[in-house]
């Protein structure tokens, strides 16, 4: 009888969830995390208010039916409870002098000088010739195929108030990342996403849903049920992954060798296991990984941009006009060309996760310099996928290199960014790997 496979599944994001699952119950799985907790970017804060405990998320918040069908399907077997939630964005640029959201038309014209601005008239025009546009392209996609989207905007002359009052912000916003770079986004993947979404209609039809009591309740679900099936799993918190050696054991046989960091105990480790799944971001897996492998030159392709997310109690990111405000709020103080800045967005968590209290509570990006220091609750760091022409090249390159020397790499980053692209990067990868050790 032959030797059970040990994998090593590196990051406890999504991804790495989604490919411990997947993989076959006869592999032994070791799940390394840098941290004390598992999740990634599904991060729920449990806070007091009003003598009562409340869960909160900072990072991953709303799914909706059409875009996640495999995390949702996923979800139903864990038997994850979900309640609907409202995804509705505002706009409030150059110290709120400028602020509407799309929500309603009494959000629209909030702010009244709107109702006589031909330039806001006209934006509102241009938002309407880019879904229609927007909605053509996604079935020709390759005629905008190699174009950014500042390229795109230019060869149909769309006006800078859209691009800077509407377009960018809500782009920035979505991907978490500067104005600047958005100029640098694949034209065919934005109008994808803002297809796929929904975002190219004047109403957005689809439903959205939060997960009932915070997001970590799946992680508990996921956990609770490999306990159950009796998996083969040996979960490693606080061990910070540094290396990654192969040997080569007979003729495309290898065995990985893995060194790192206890981060609690200040010790180091090593291990030798058959395969590994990178689950962690692409520039965390091009520091880990060997030089010679040939994913090196993709995993460079694919940027991350850190963000400071700040759980918070403070209304004065919000806009002015209590009307405008909405699940996701873009705020700027300052006019697009001093926008080389991160994004400030605020997430109204009330309305994103239908709280139970009269209290206001907020998740802002990039301006905890700006939010009352006895307001604050907690600040967390994550990082985003920053994407260009050279990282959607890079990404489709990467099933060429999947399982070379038993290495094979997952997470968002090889999508949208999202957490649908993250779980199934995950399953493809455990995929991989069983049809390597077991079934092949």
């Amino acid at each position: 009888m032959s030797r059970a496979k040990t994998i090593a599944v590196i990051g406890s994001g999504v991804a790495g969830i989604s490919a411990v699952w997947h993989l076959d119950p006869s592999i032994k799985v070791i799940f390394y995390e840098i941290n004390s907790r598992l999740g990634g970017h599904t991060h729920t804060h449990t806070i007091e208010i009003e003598d009562e405990k409340i869960s909160v998320d900072s990072g991953f918040i709303v799914f909706n039916k059409p875009n996640y069908p495999n995390f949702i399907k996923w979800l139903e077997i864990l038997k994850v409870e979900w309640a609907r939630s409202n995804m509705s964005f505002s706009f409030s640029l150059d110290n709120g002098s400028f602020e509407w959201s799309g929500k309603s038309l009494s959000s629209v014209f909030a702010q009244k000088s709107n109702f006589f601005s031909l330039k806001f008239y006209n934006m509102l025009f241009e938002i309407n010739k880019f879904n229609k546009l927007g909605i053509q392209l996604f079935h020709n996609p390759s005629a905008i195929k190699n174009l950014t989207i500042e390229q795109f905007l230019k060869t149909n002359k769309f006006g800078d108030y859209f691009i800077e009052r509407y377009l960018y912000p809500m782009a920035s916003s979505i991907w978490s990342s500067p104005q600047k770079k958005i100029t640098n986004f694949p034209a065919v993947s934005l109008i994808t996403f803002f297809y796929n979404h929904g975002l190219l209609r004047l109403t957005n039809h689809f439903d959205w849903y939060s997960i009932k009591g915070g997001s970590n309740k799946y992680i508990d679900k996921f956990l609770e049920s490999m306990l159950q099936k009796k998996r083969n799993f040996n979960l490693k918190l606080n061990h910070e992954v540094k290396k990654i050696n192969f040997a080569q054991n007979g003729k495309n046989n290898y065995q990985i060798n893995i060194a790192g960091l206890k981060k609690d105990e200040d010790t180091t480790f090593e291990t030798t296991v058959d395969g590994v799944i990178l689950a962690c971001h692409s520039n965390d897996s091009s520091k880990i990984i060997f030089e010679e492998h040939p994913s090196q030159k993709l995993l460079k392709k694919i940027n991350f941009q850190e963000n400071v997310a700040t759980l918070h109690l403070d209304t004065s990111l919000m806009p002015k006009i209590k009307n405008v405000w909405s699940a996701w709020n873009y705020n700027s103080l300052h006019n697009f060309e001093s926008c080389s800045d991160l994004p400030v967005v605020s997430y109204w968590m009330n309305t994103l996760q239908d709280l139970q209290t009269s209290q206001n509570i907020f998740v802002t990006l990039n301006s905890e310099n700006n939010i009352r220091k006895d307001l604050v609750i907690k600040s967390m760091k994550y990082e985003h996928p920053l994407f260009d022409i050279d990282s959607k090249i890079a990404q489709s390159n990467f099933k060429n290199v999947q399982g070379i020397k038993n290495i094979w790499f997952a997470g968002a980053w090889l999508g949208h960014g999202f957490h649908e692209d993250g779980f199934i990067s995950g399953k493809s990868a455990a995929v991989e790997v069983n049809n390597k050790f077991v079934t092949g």
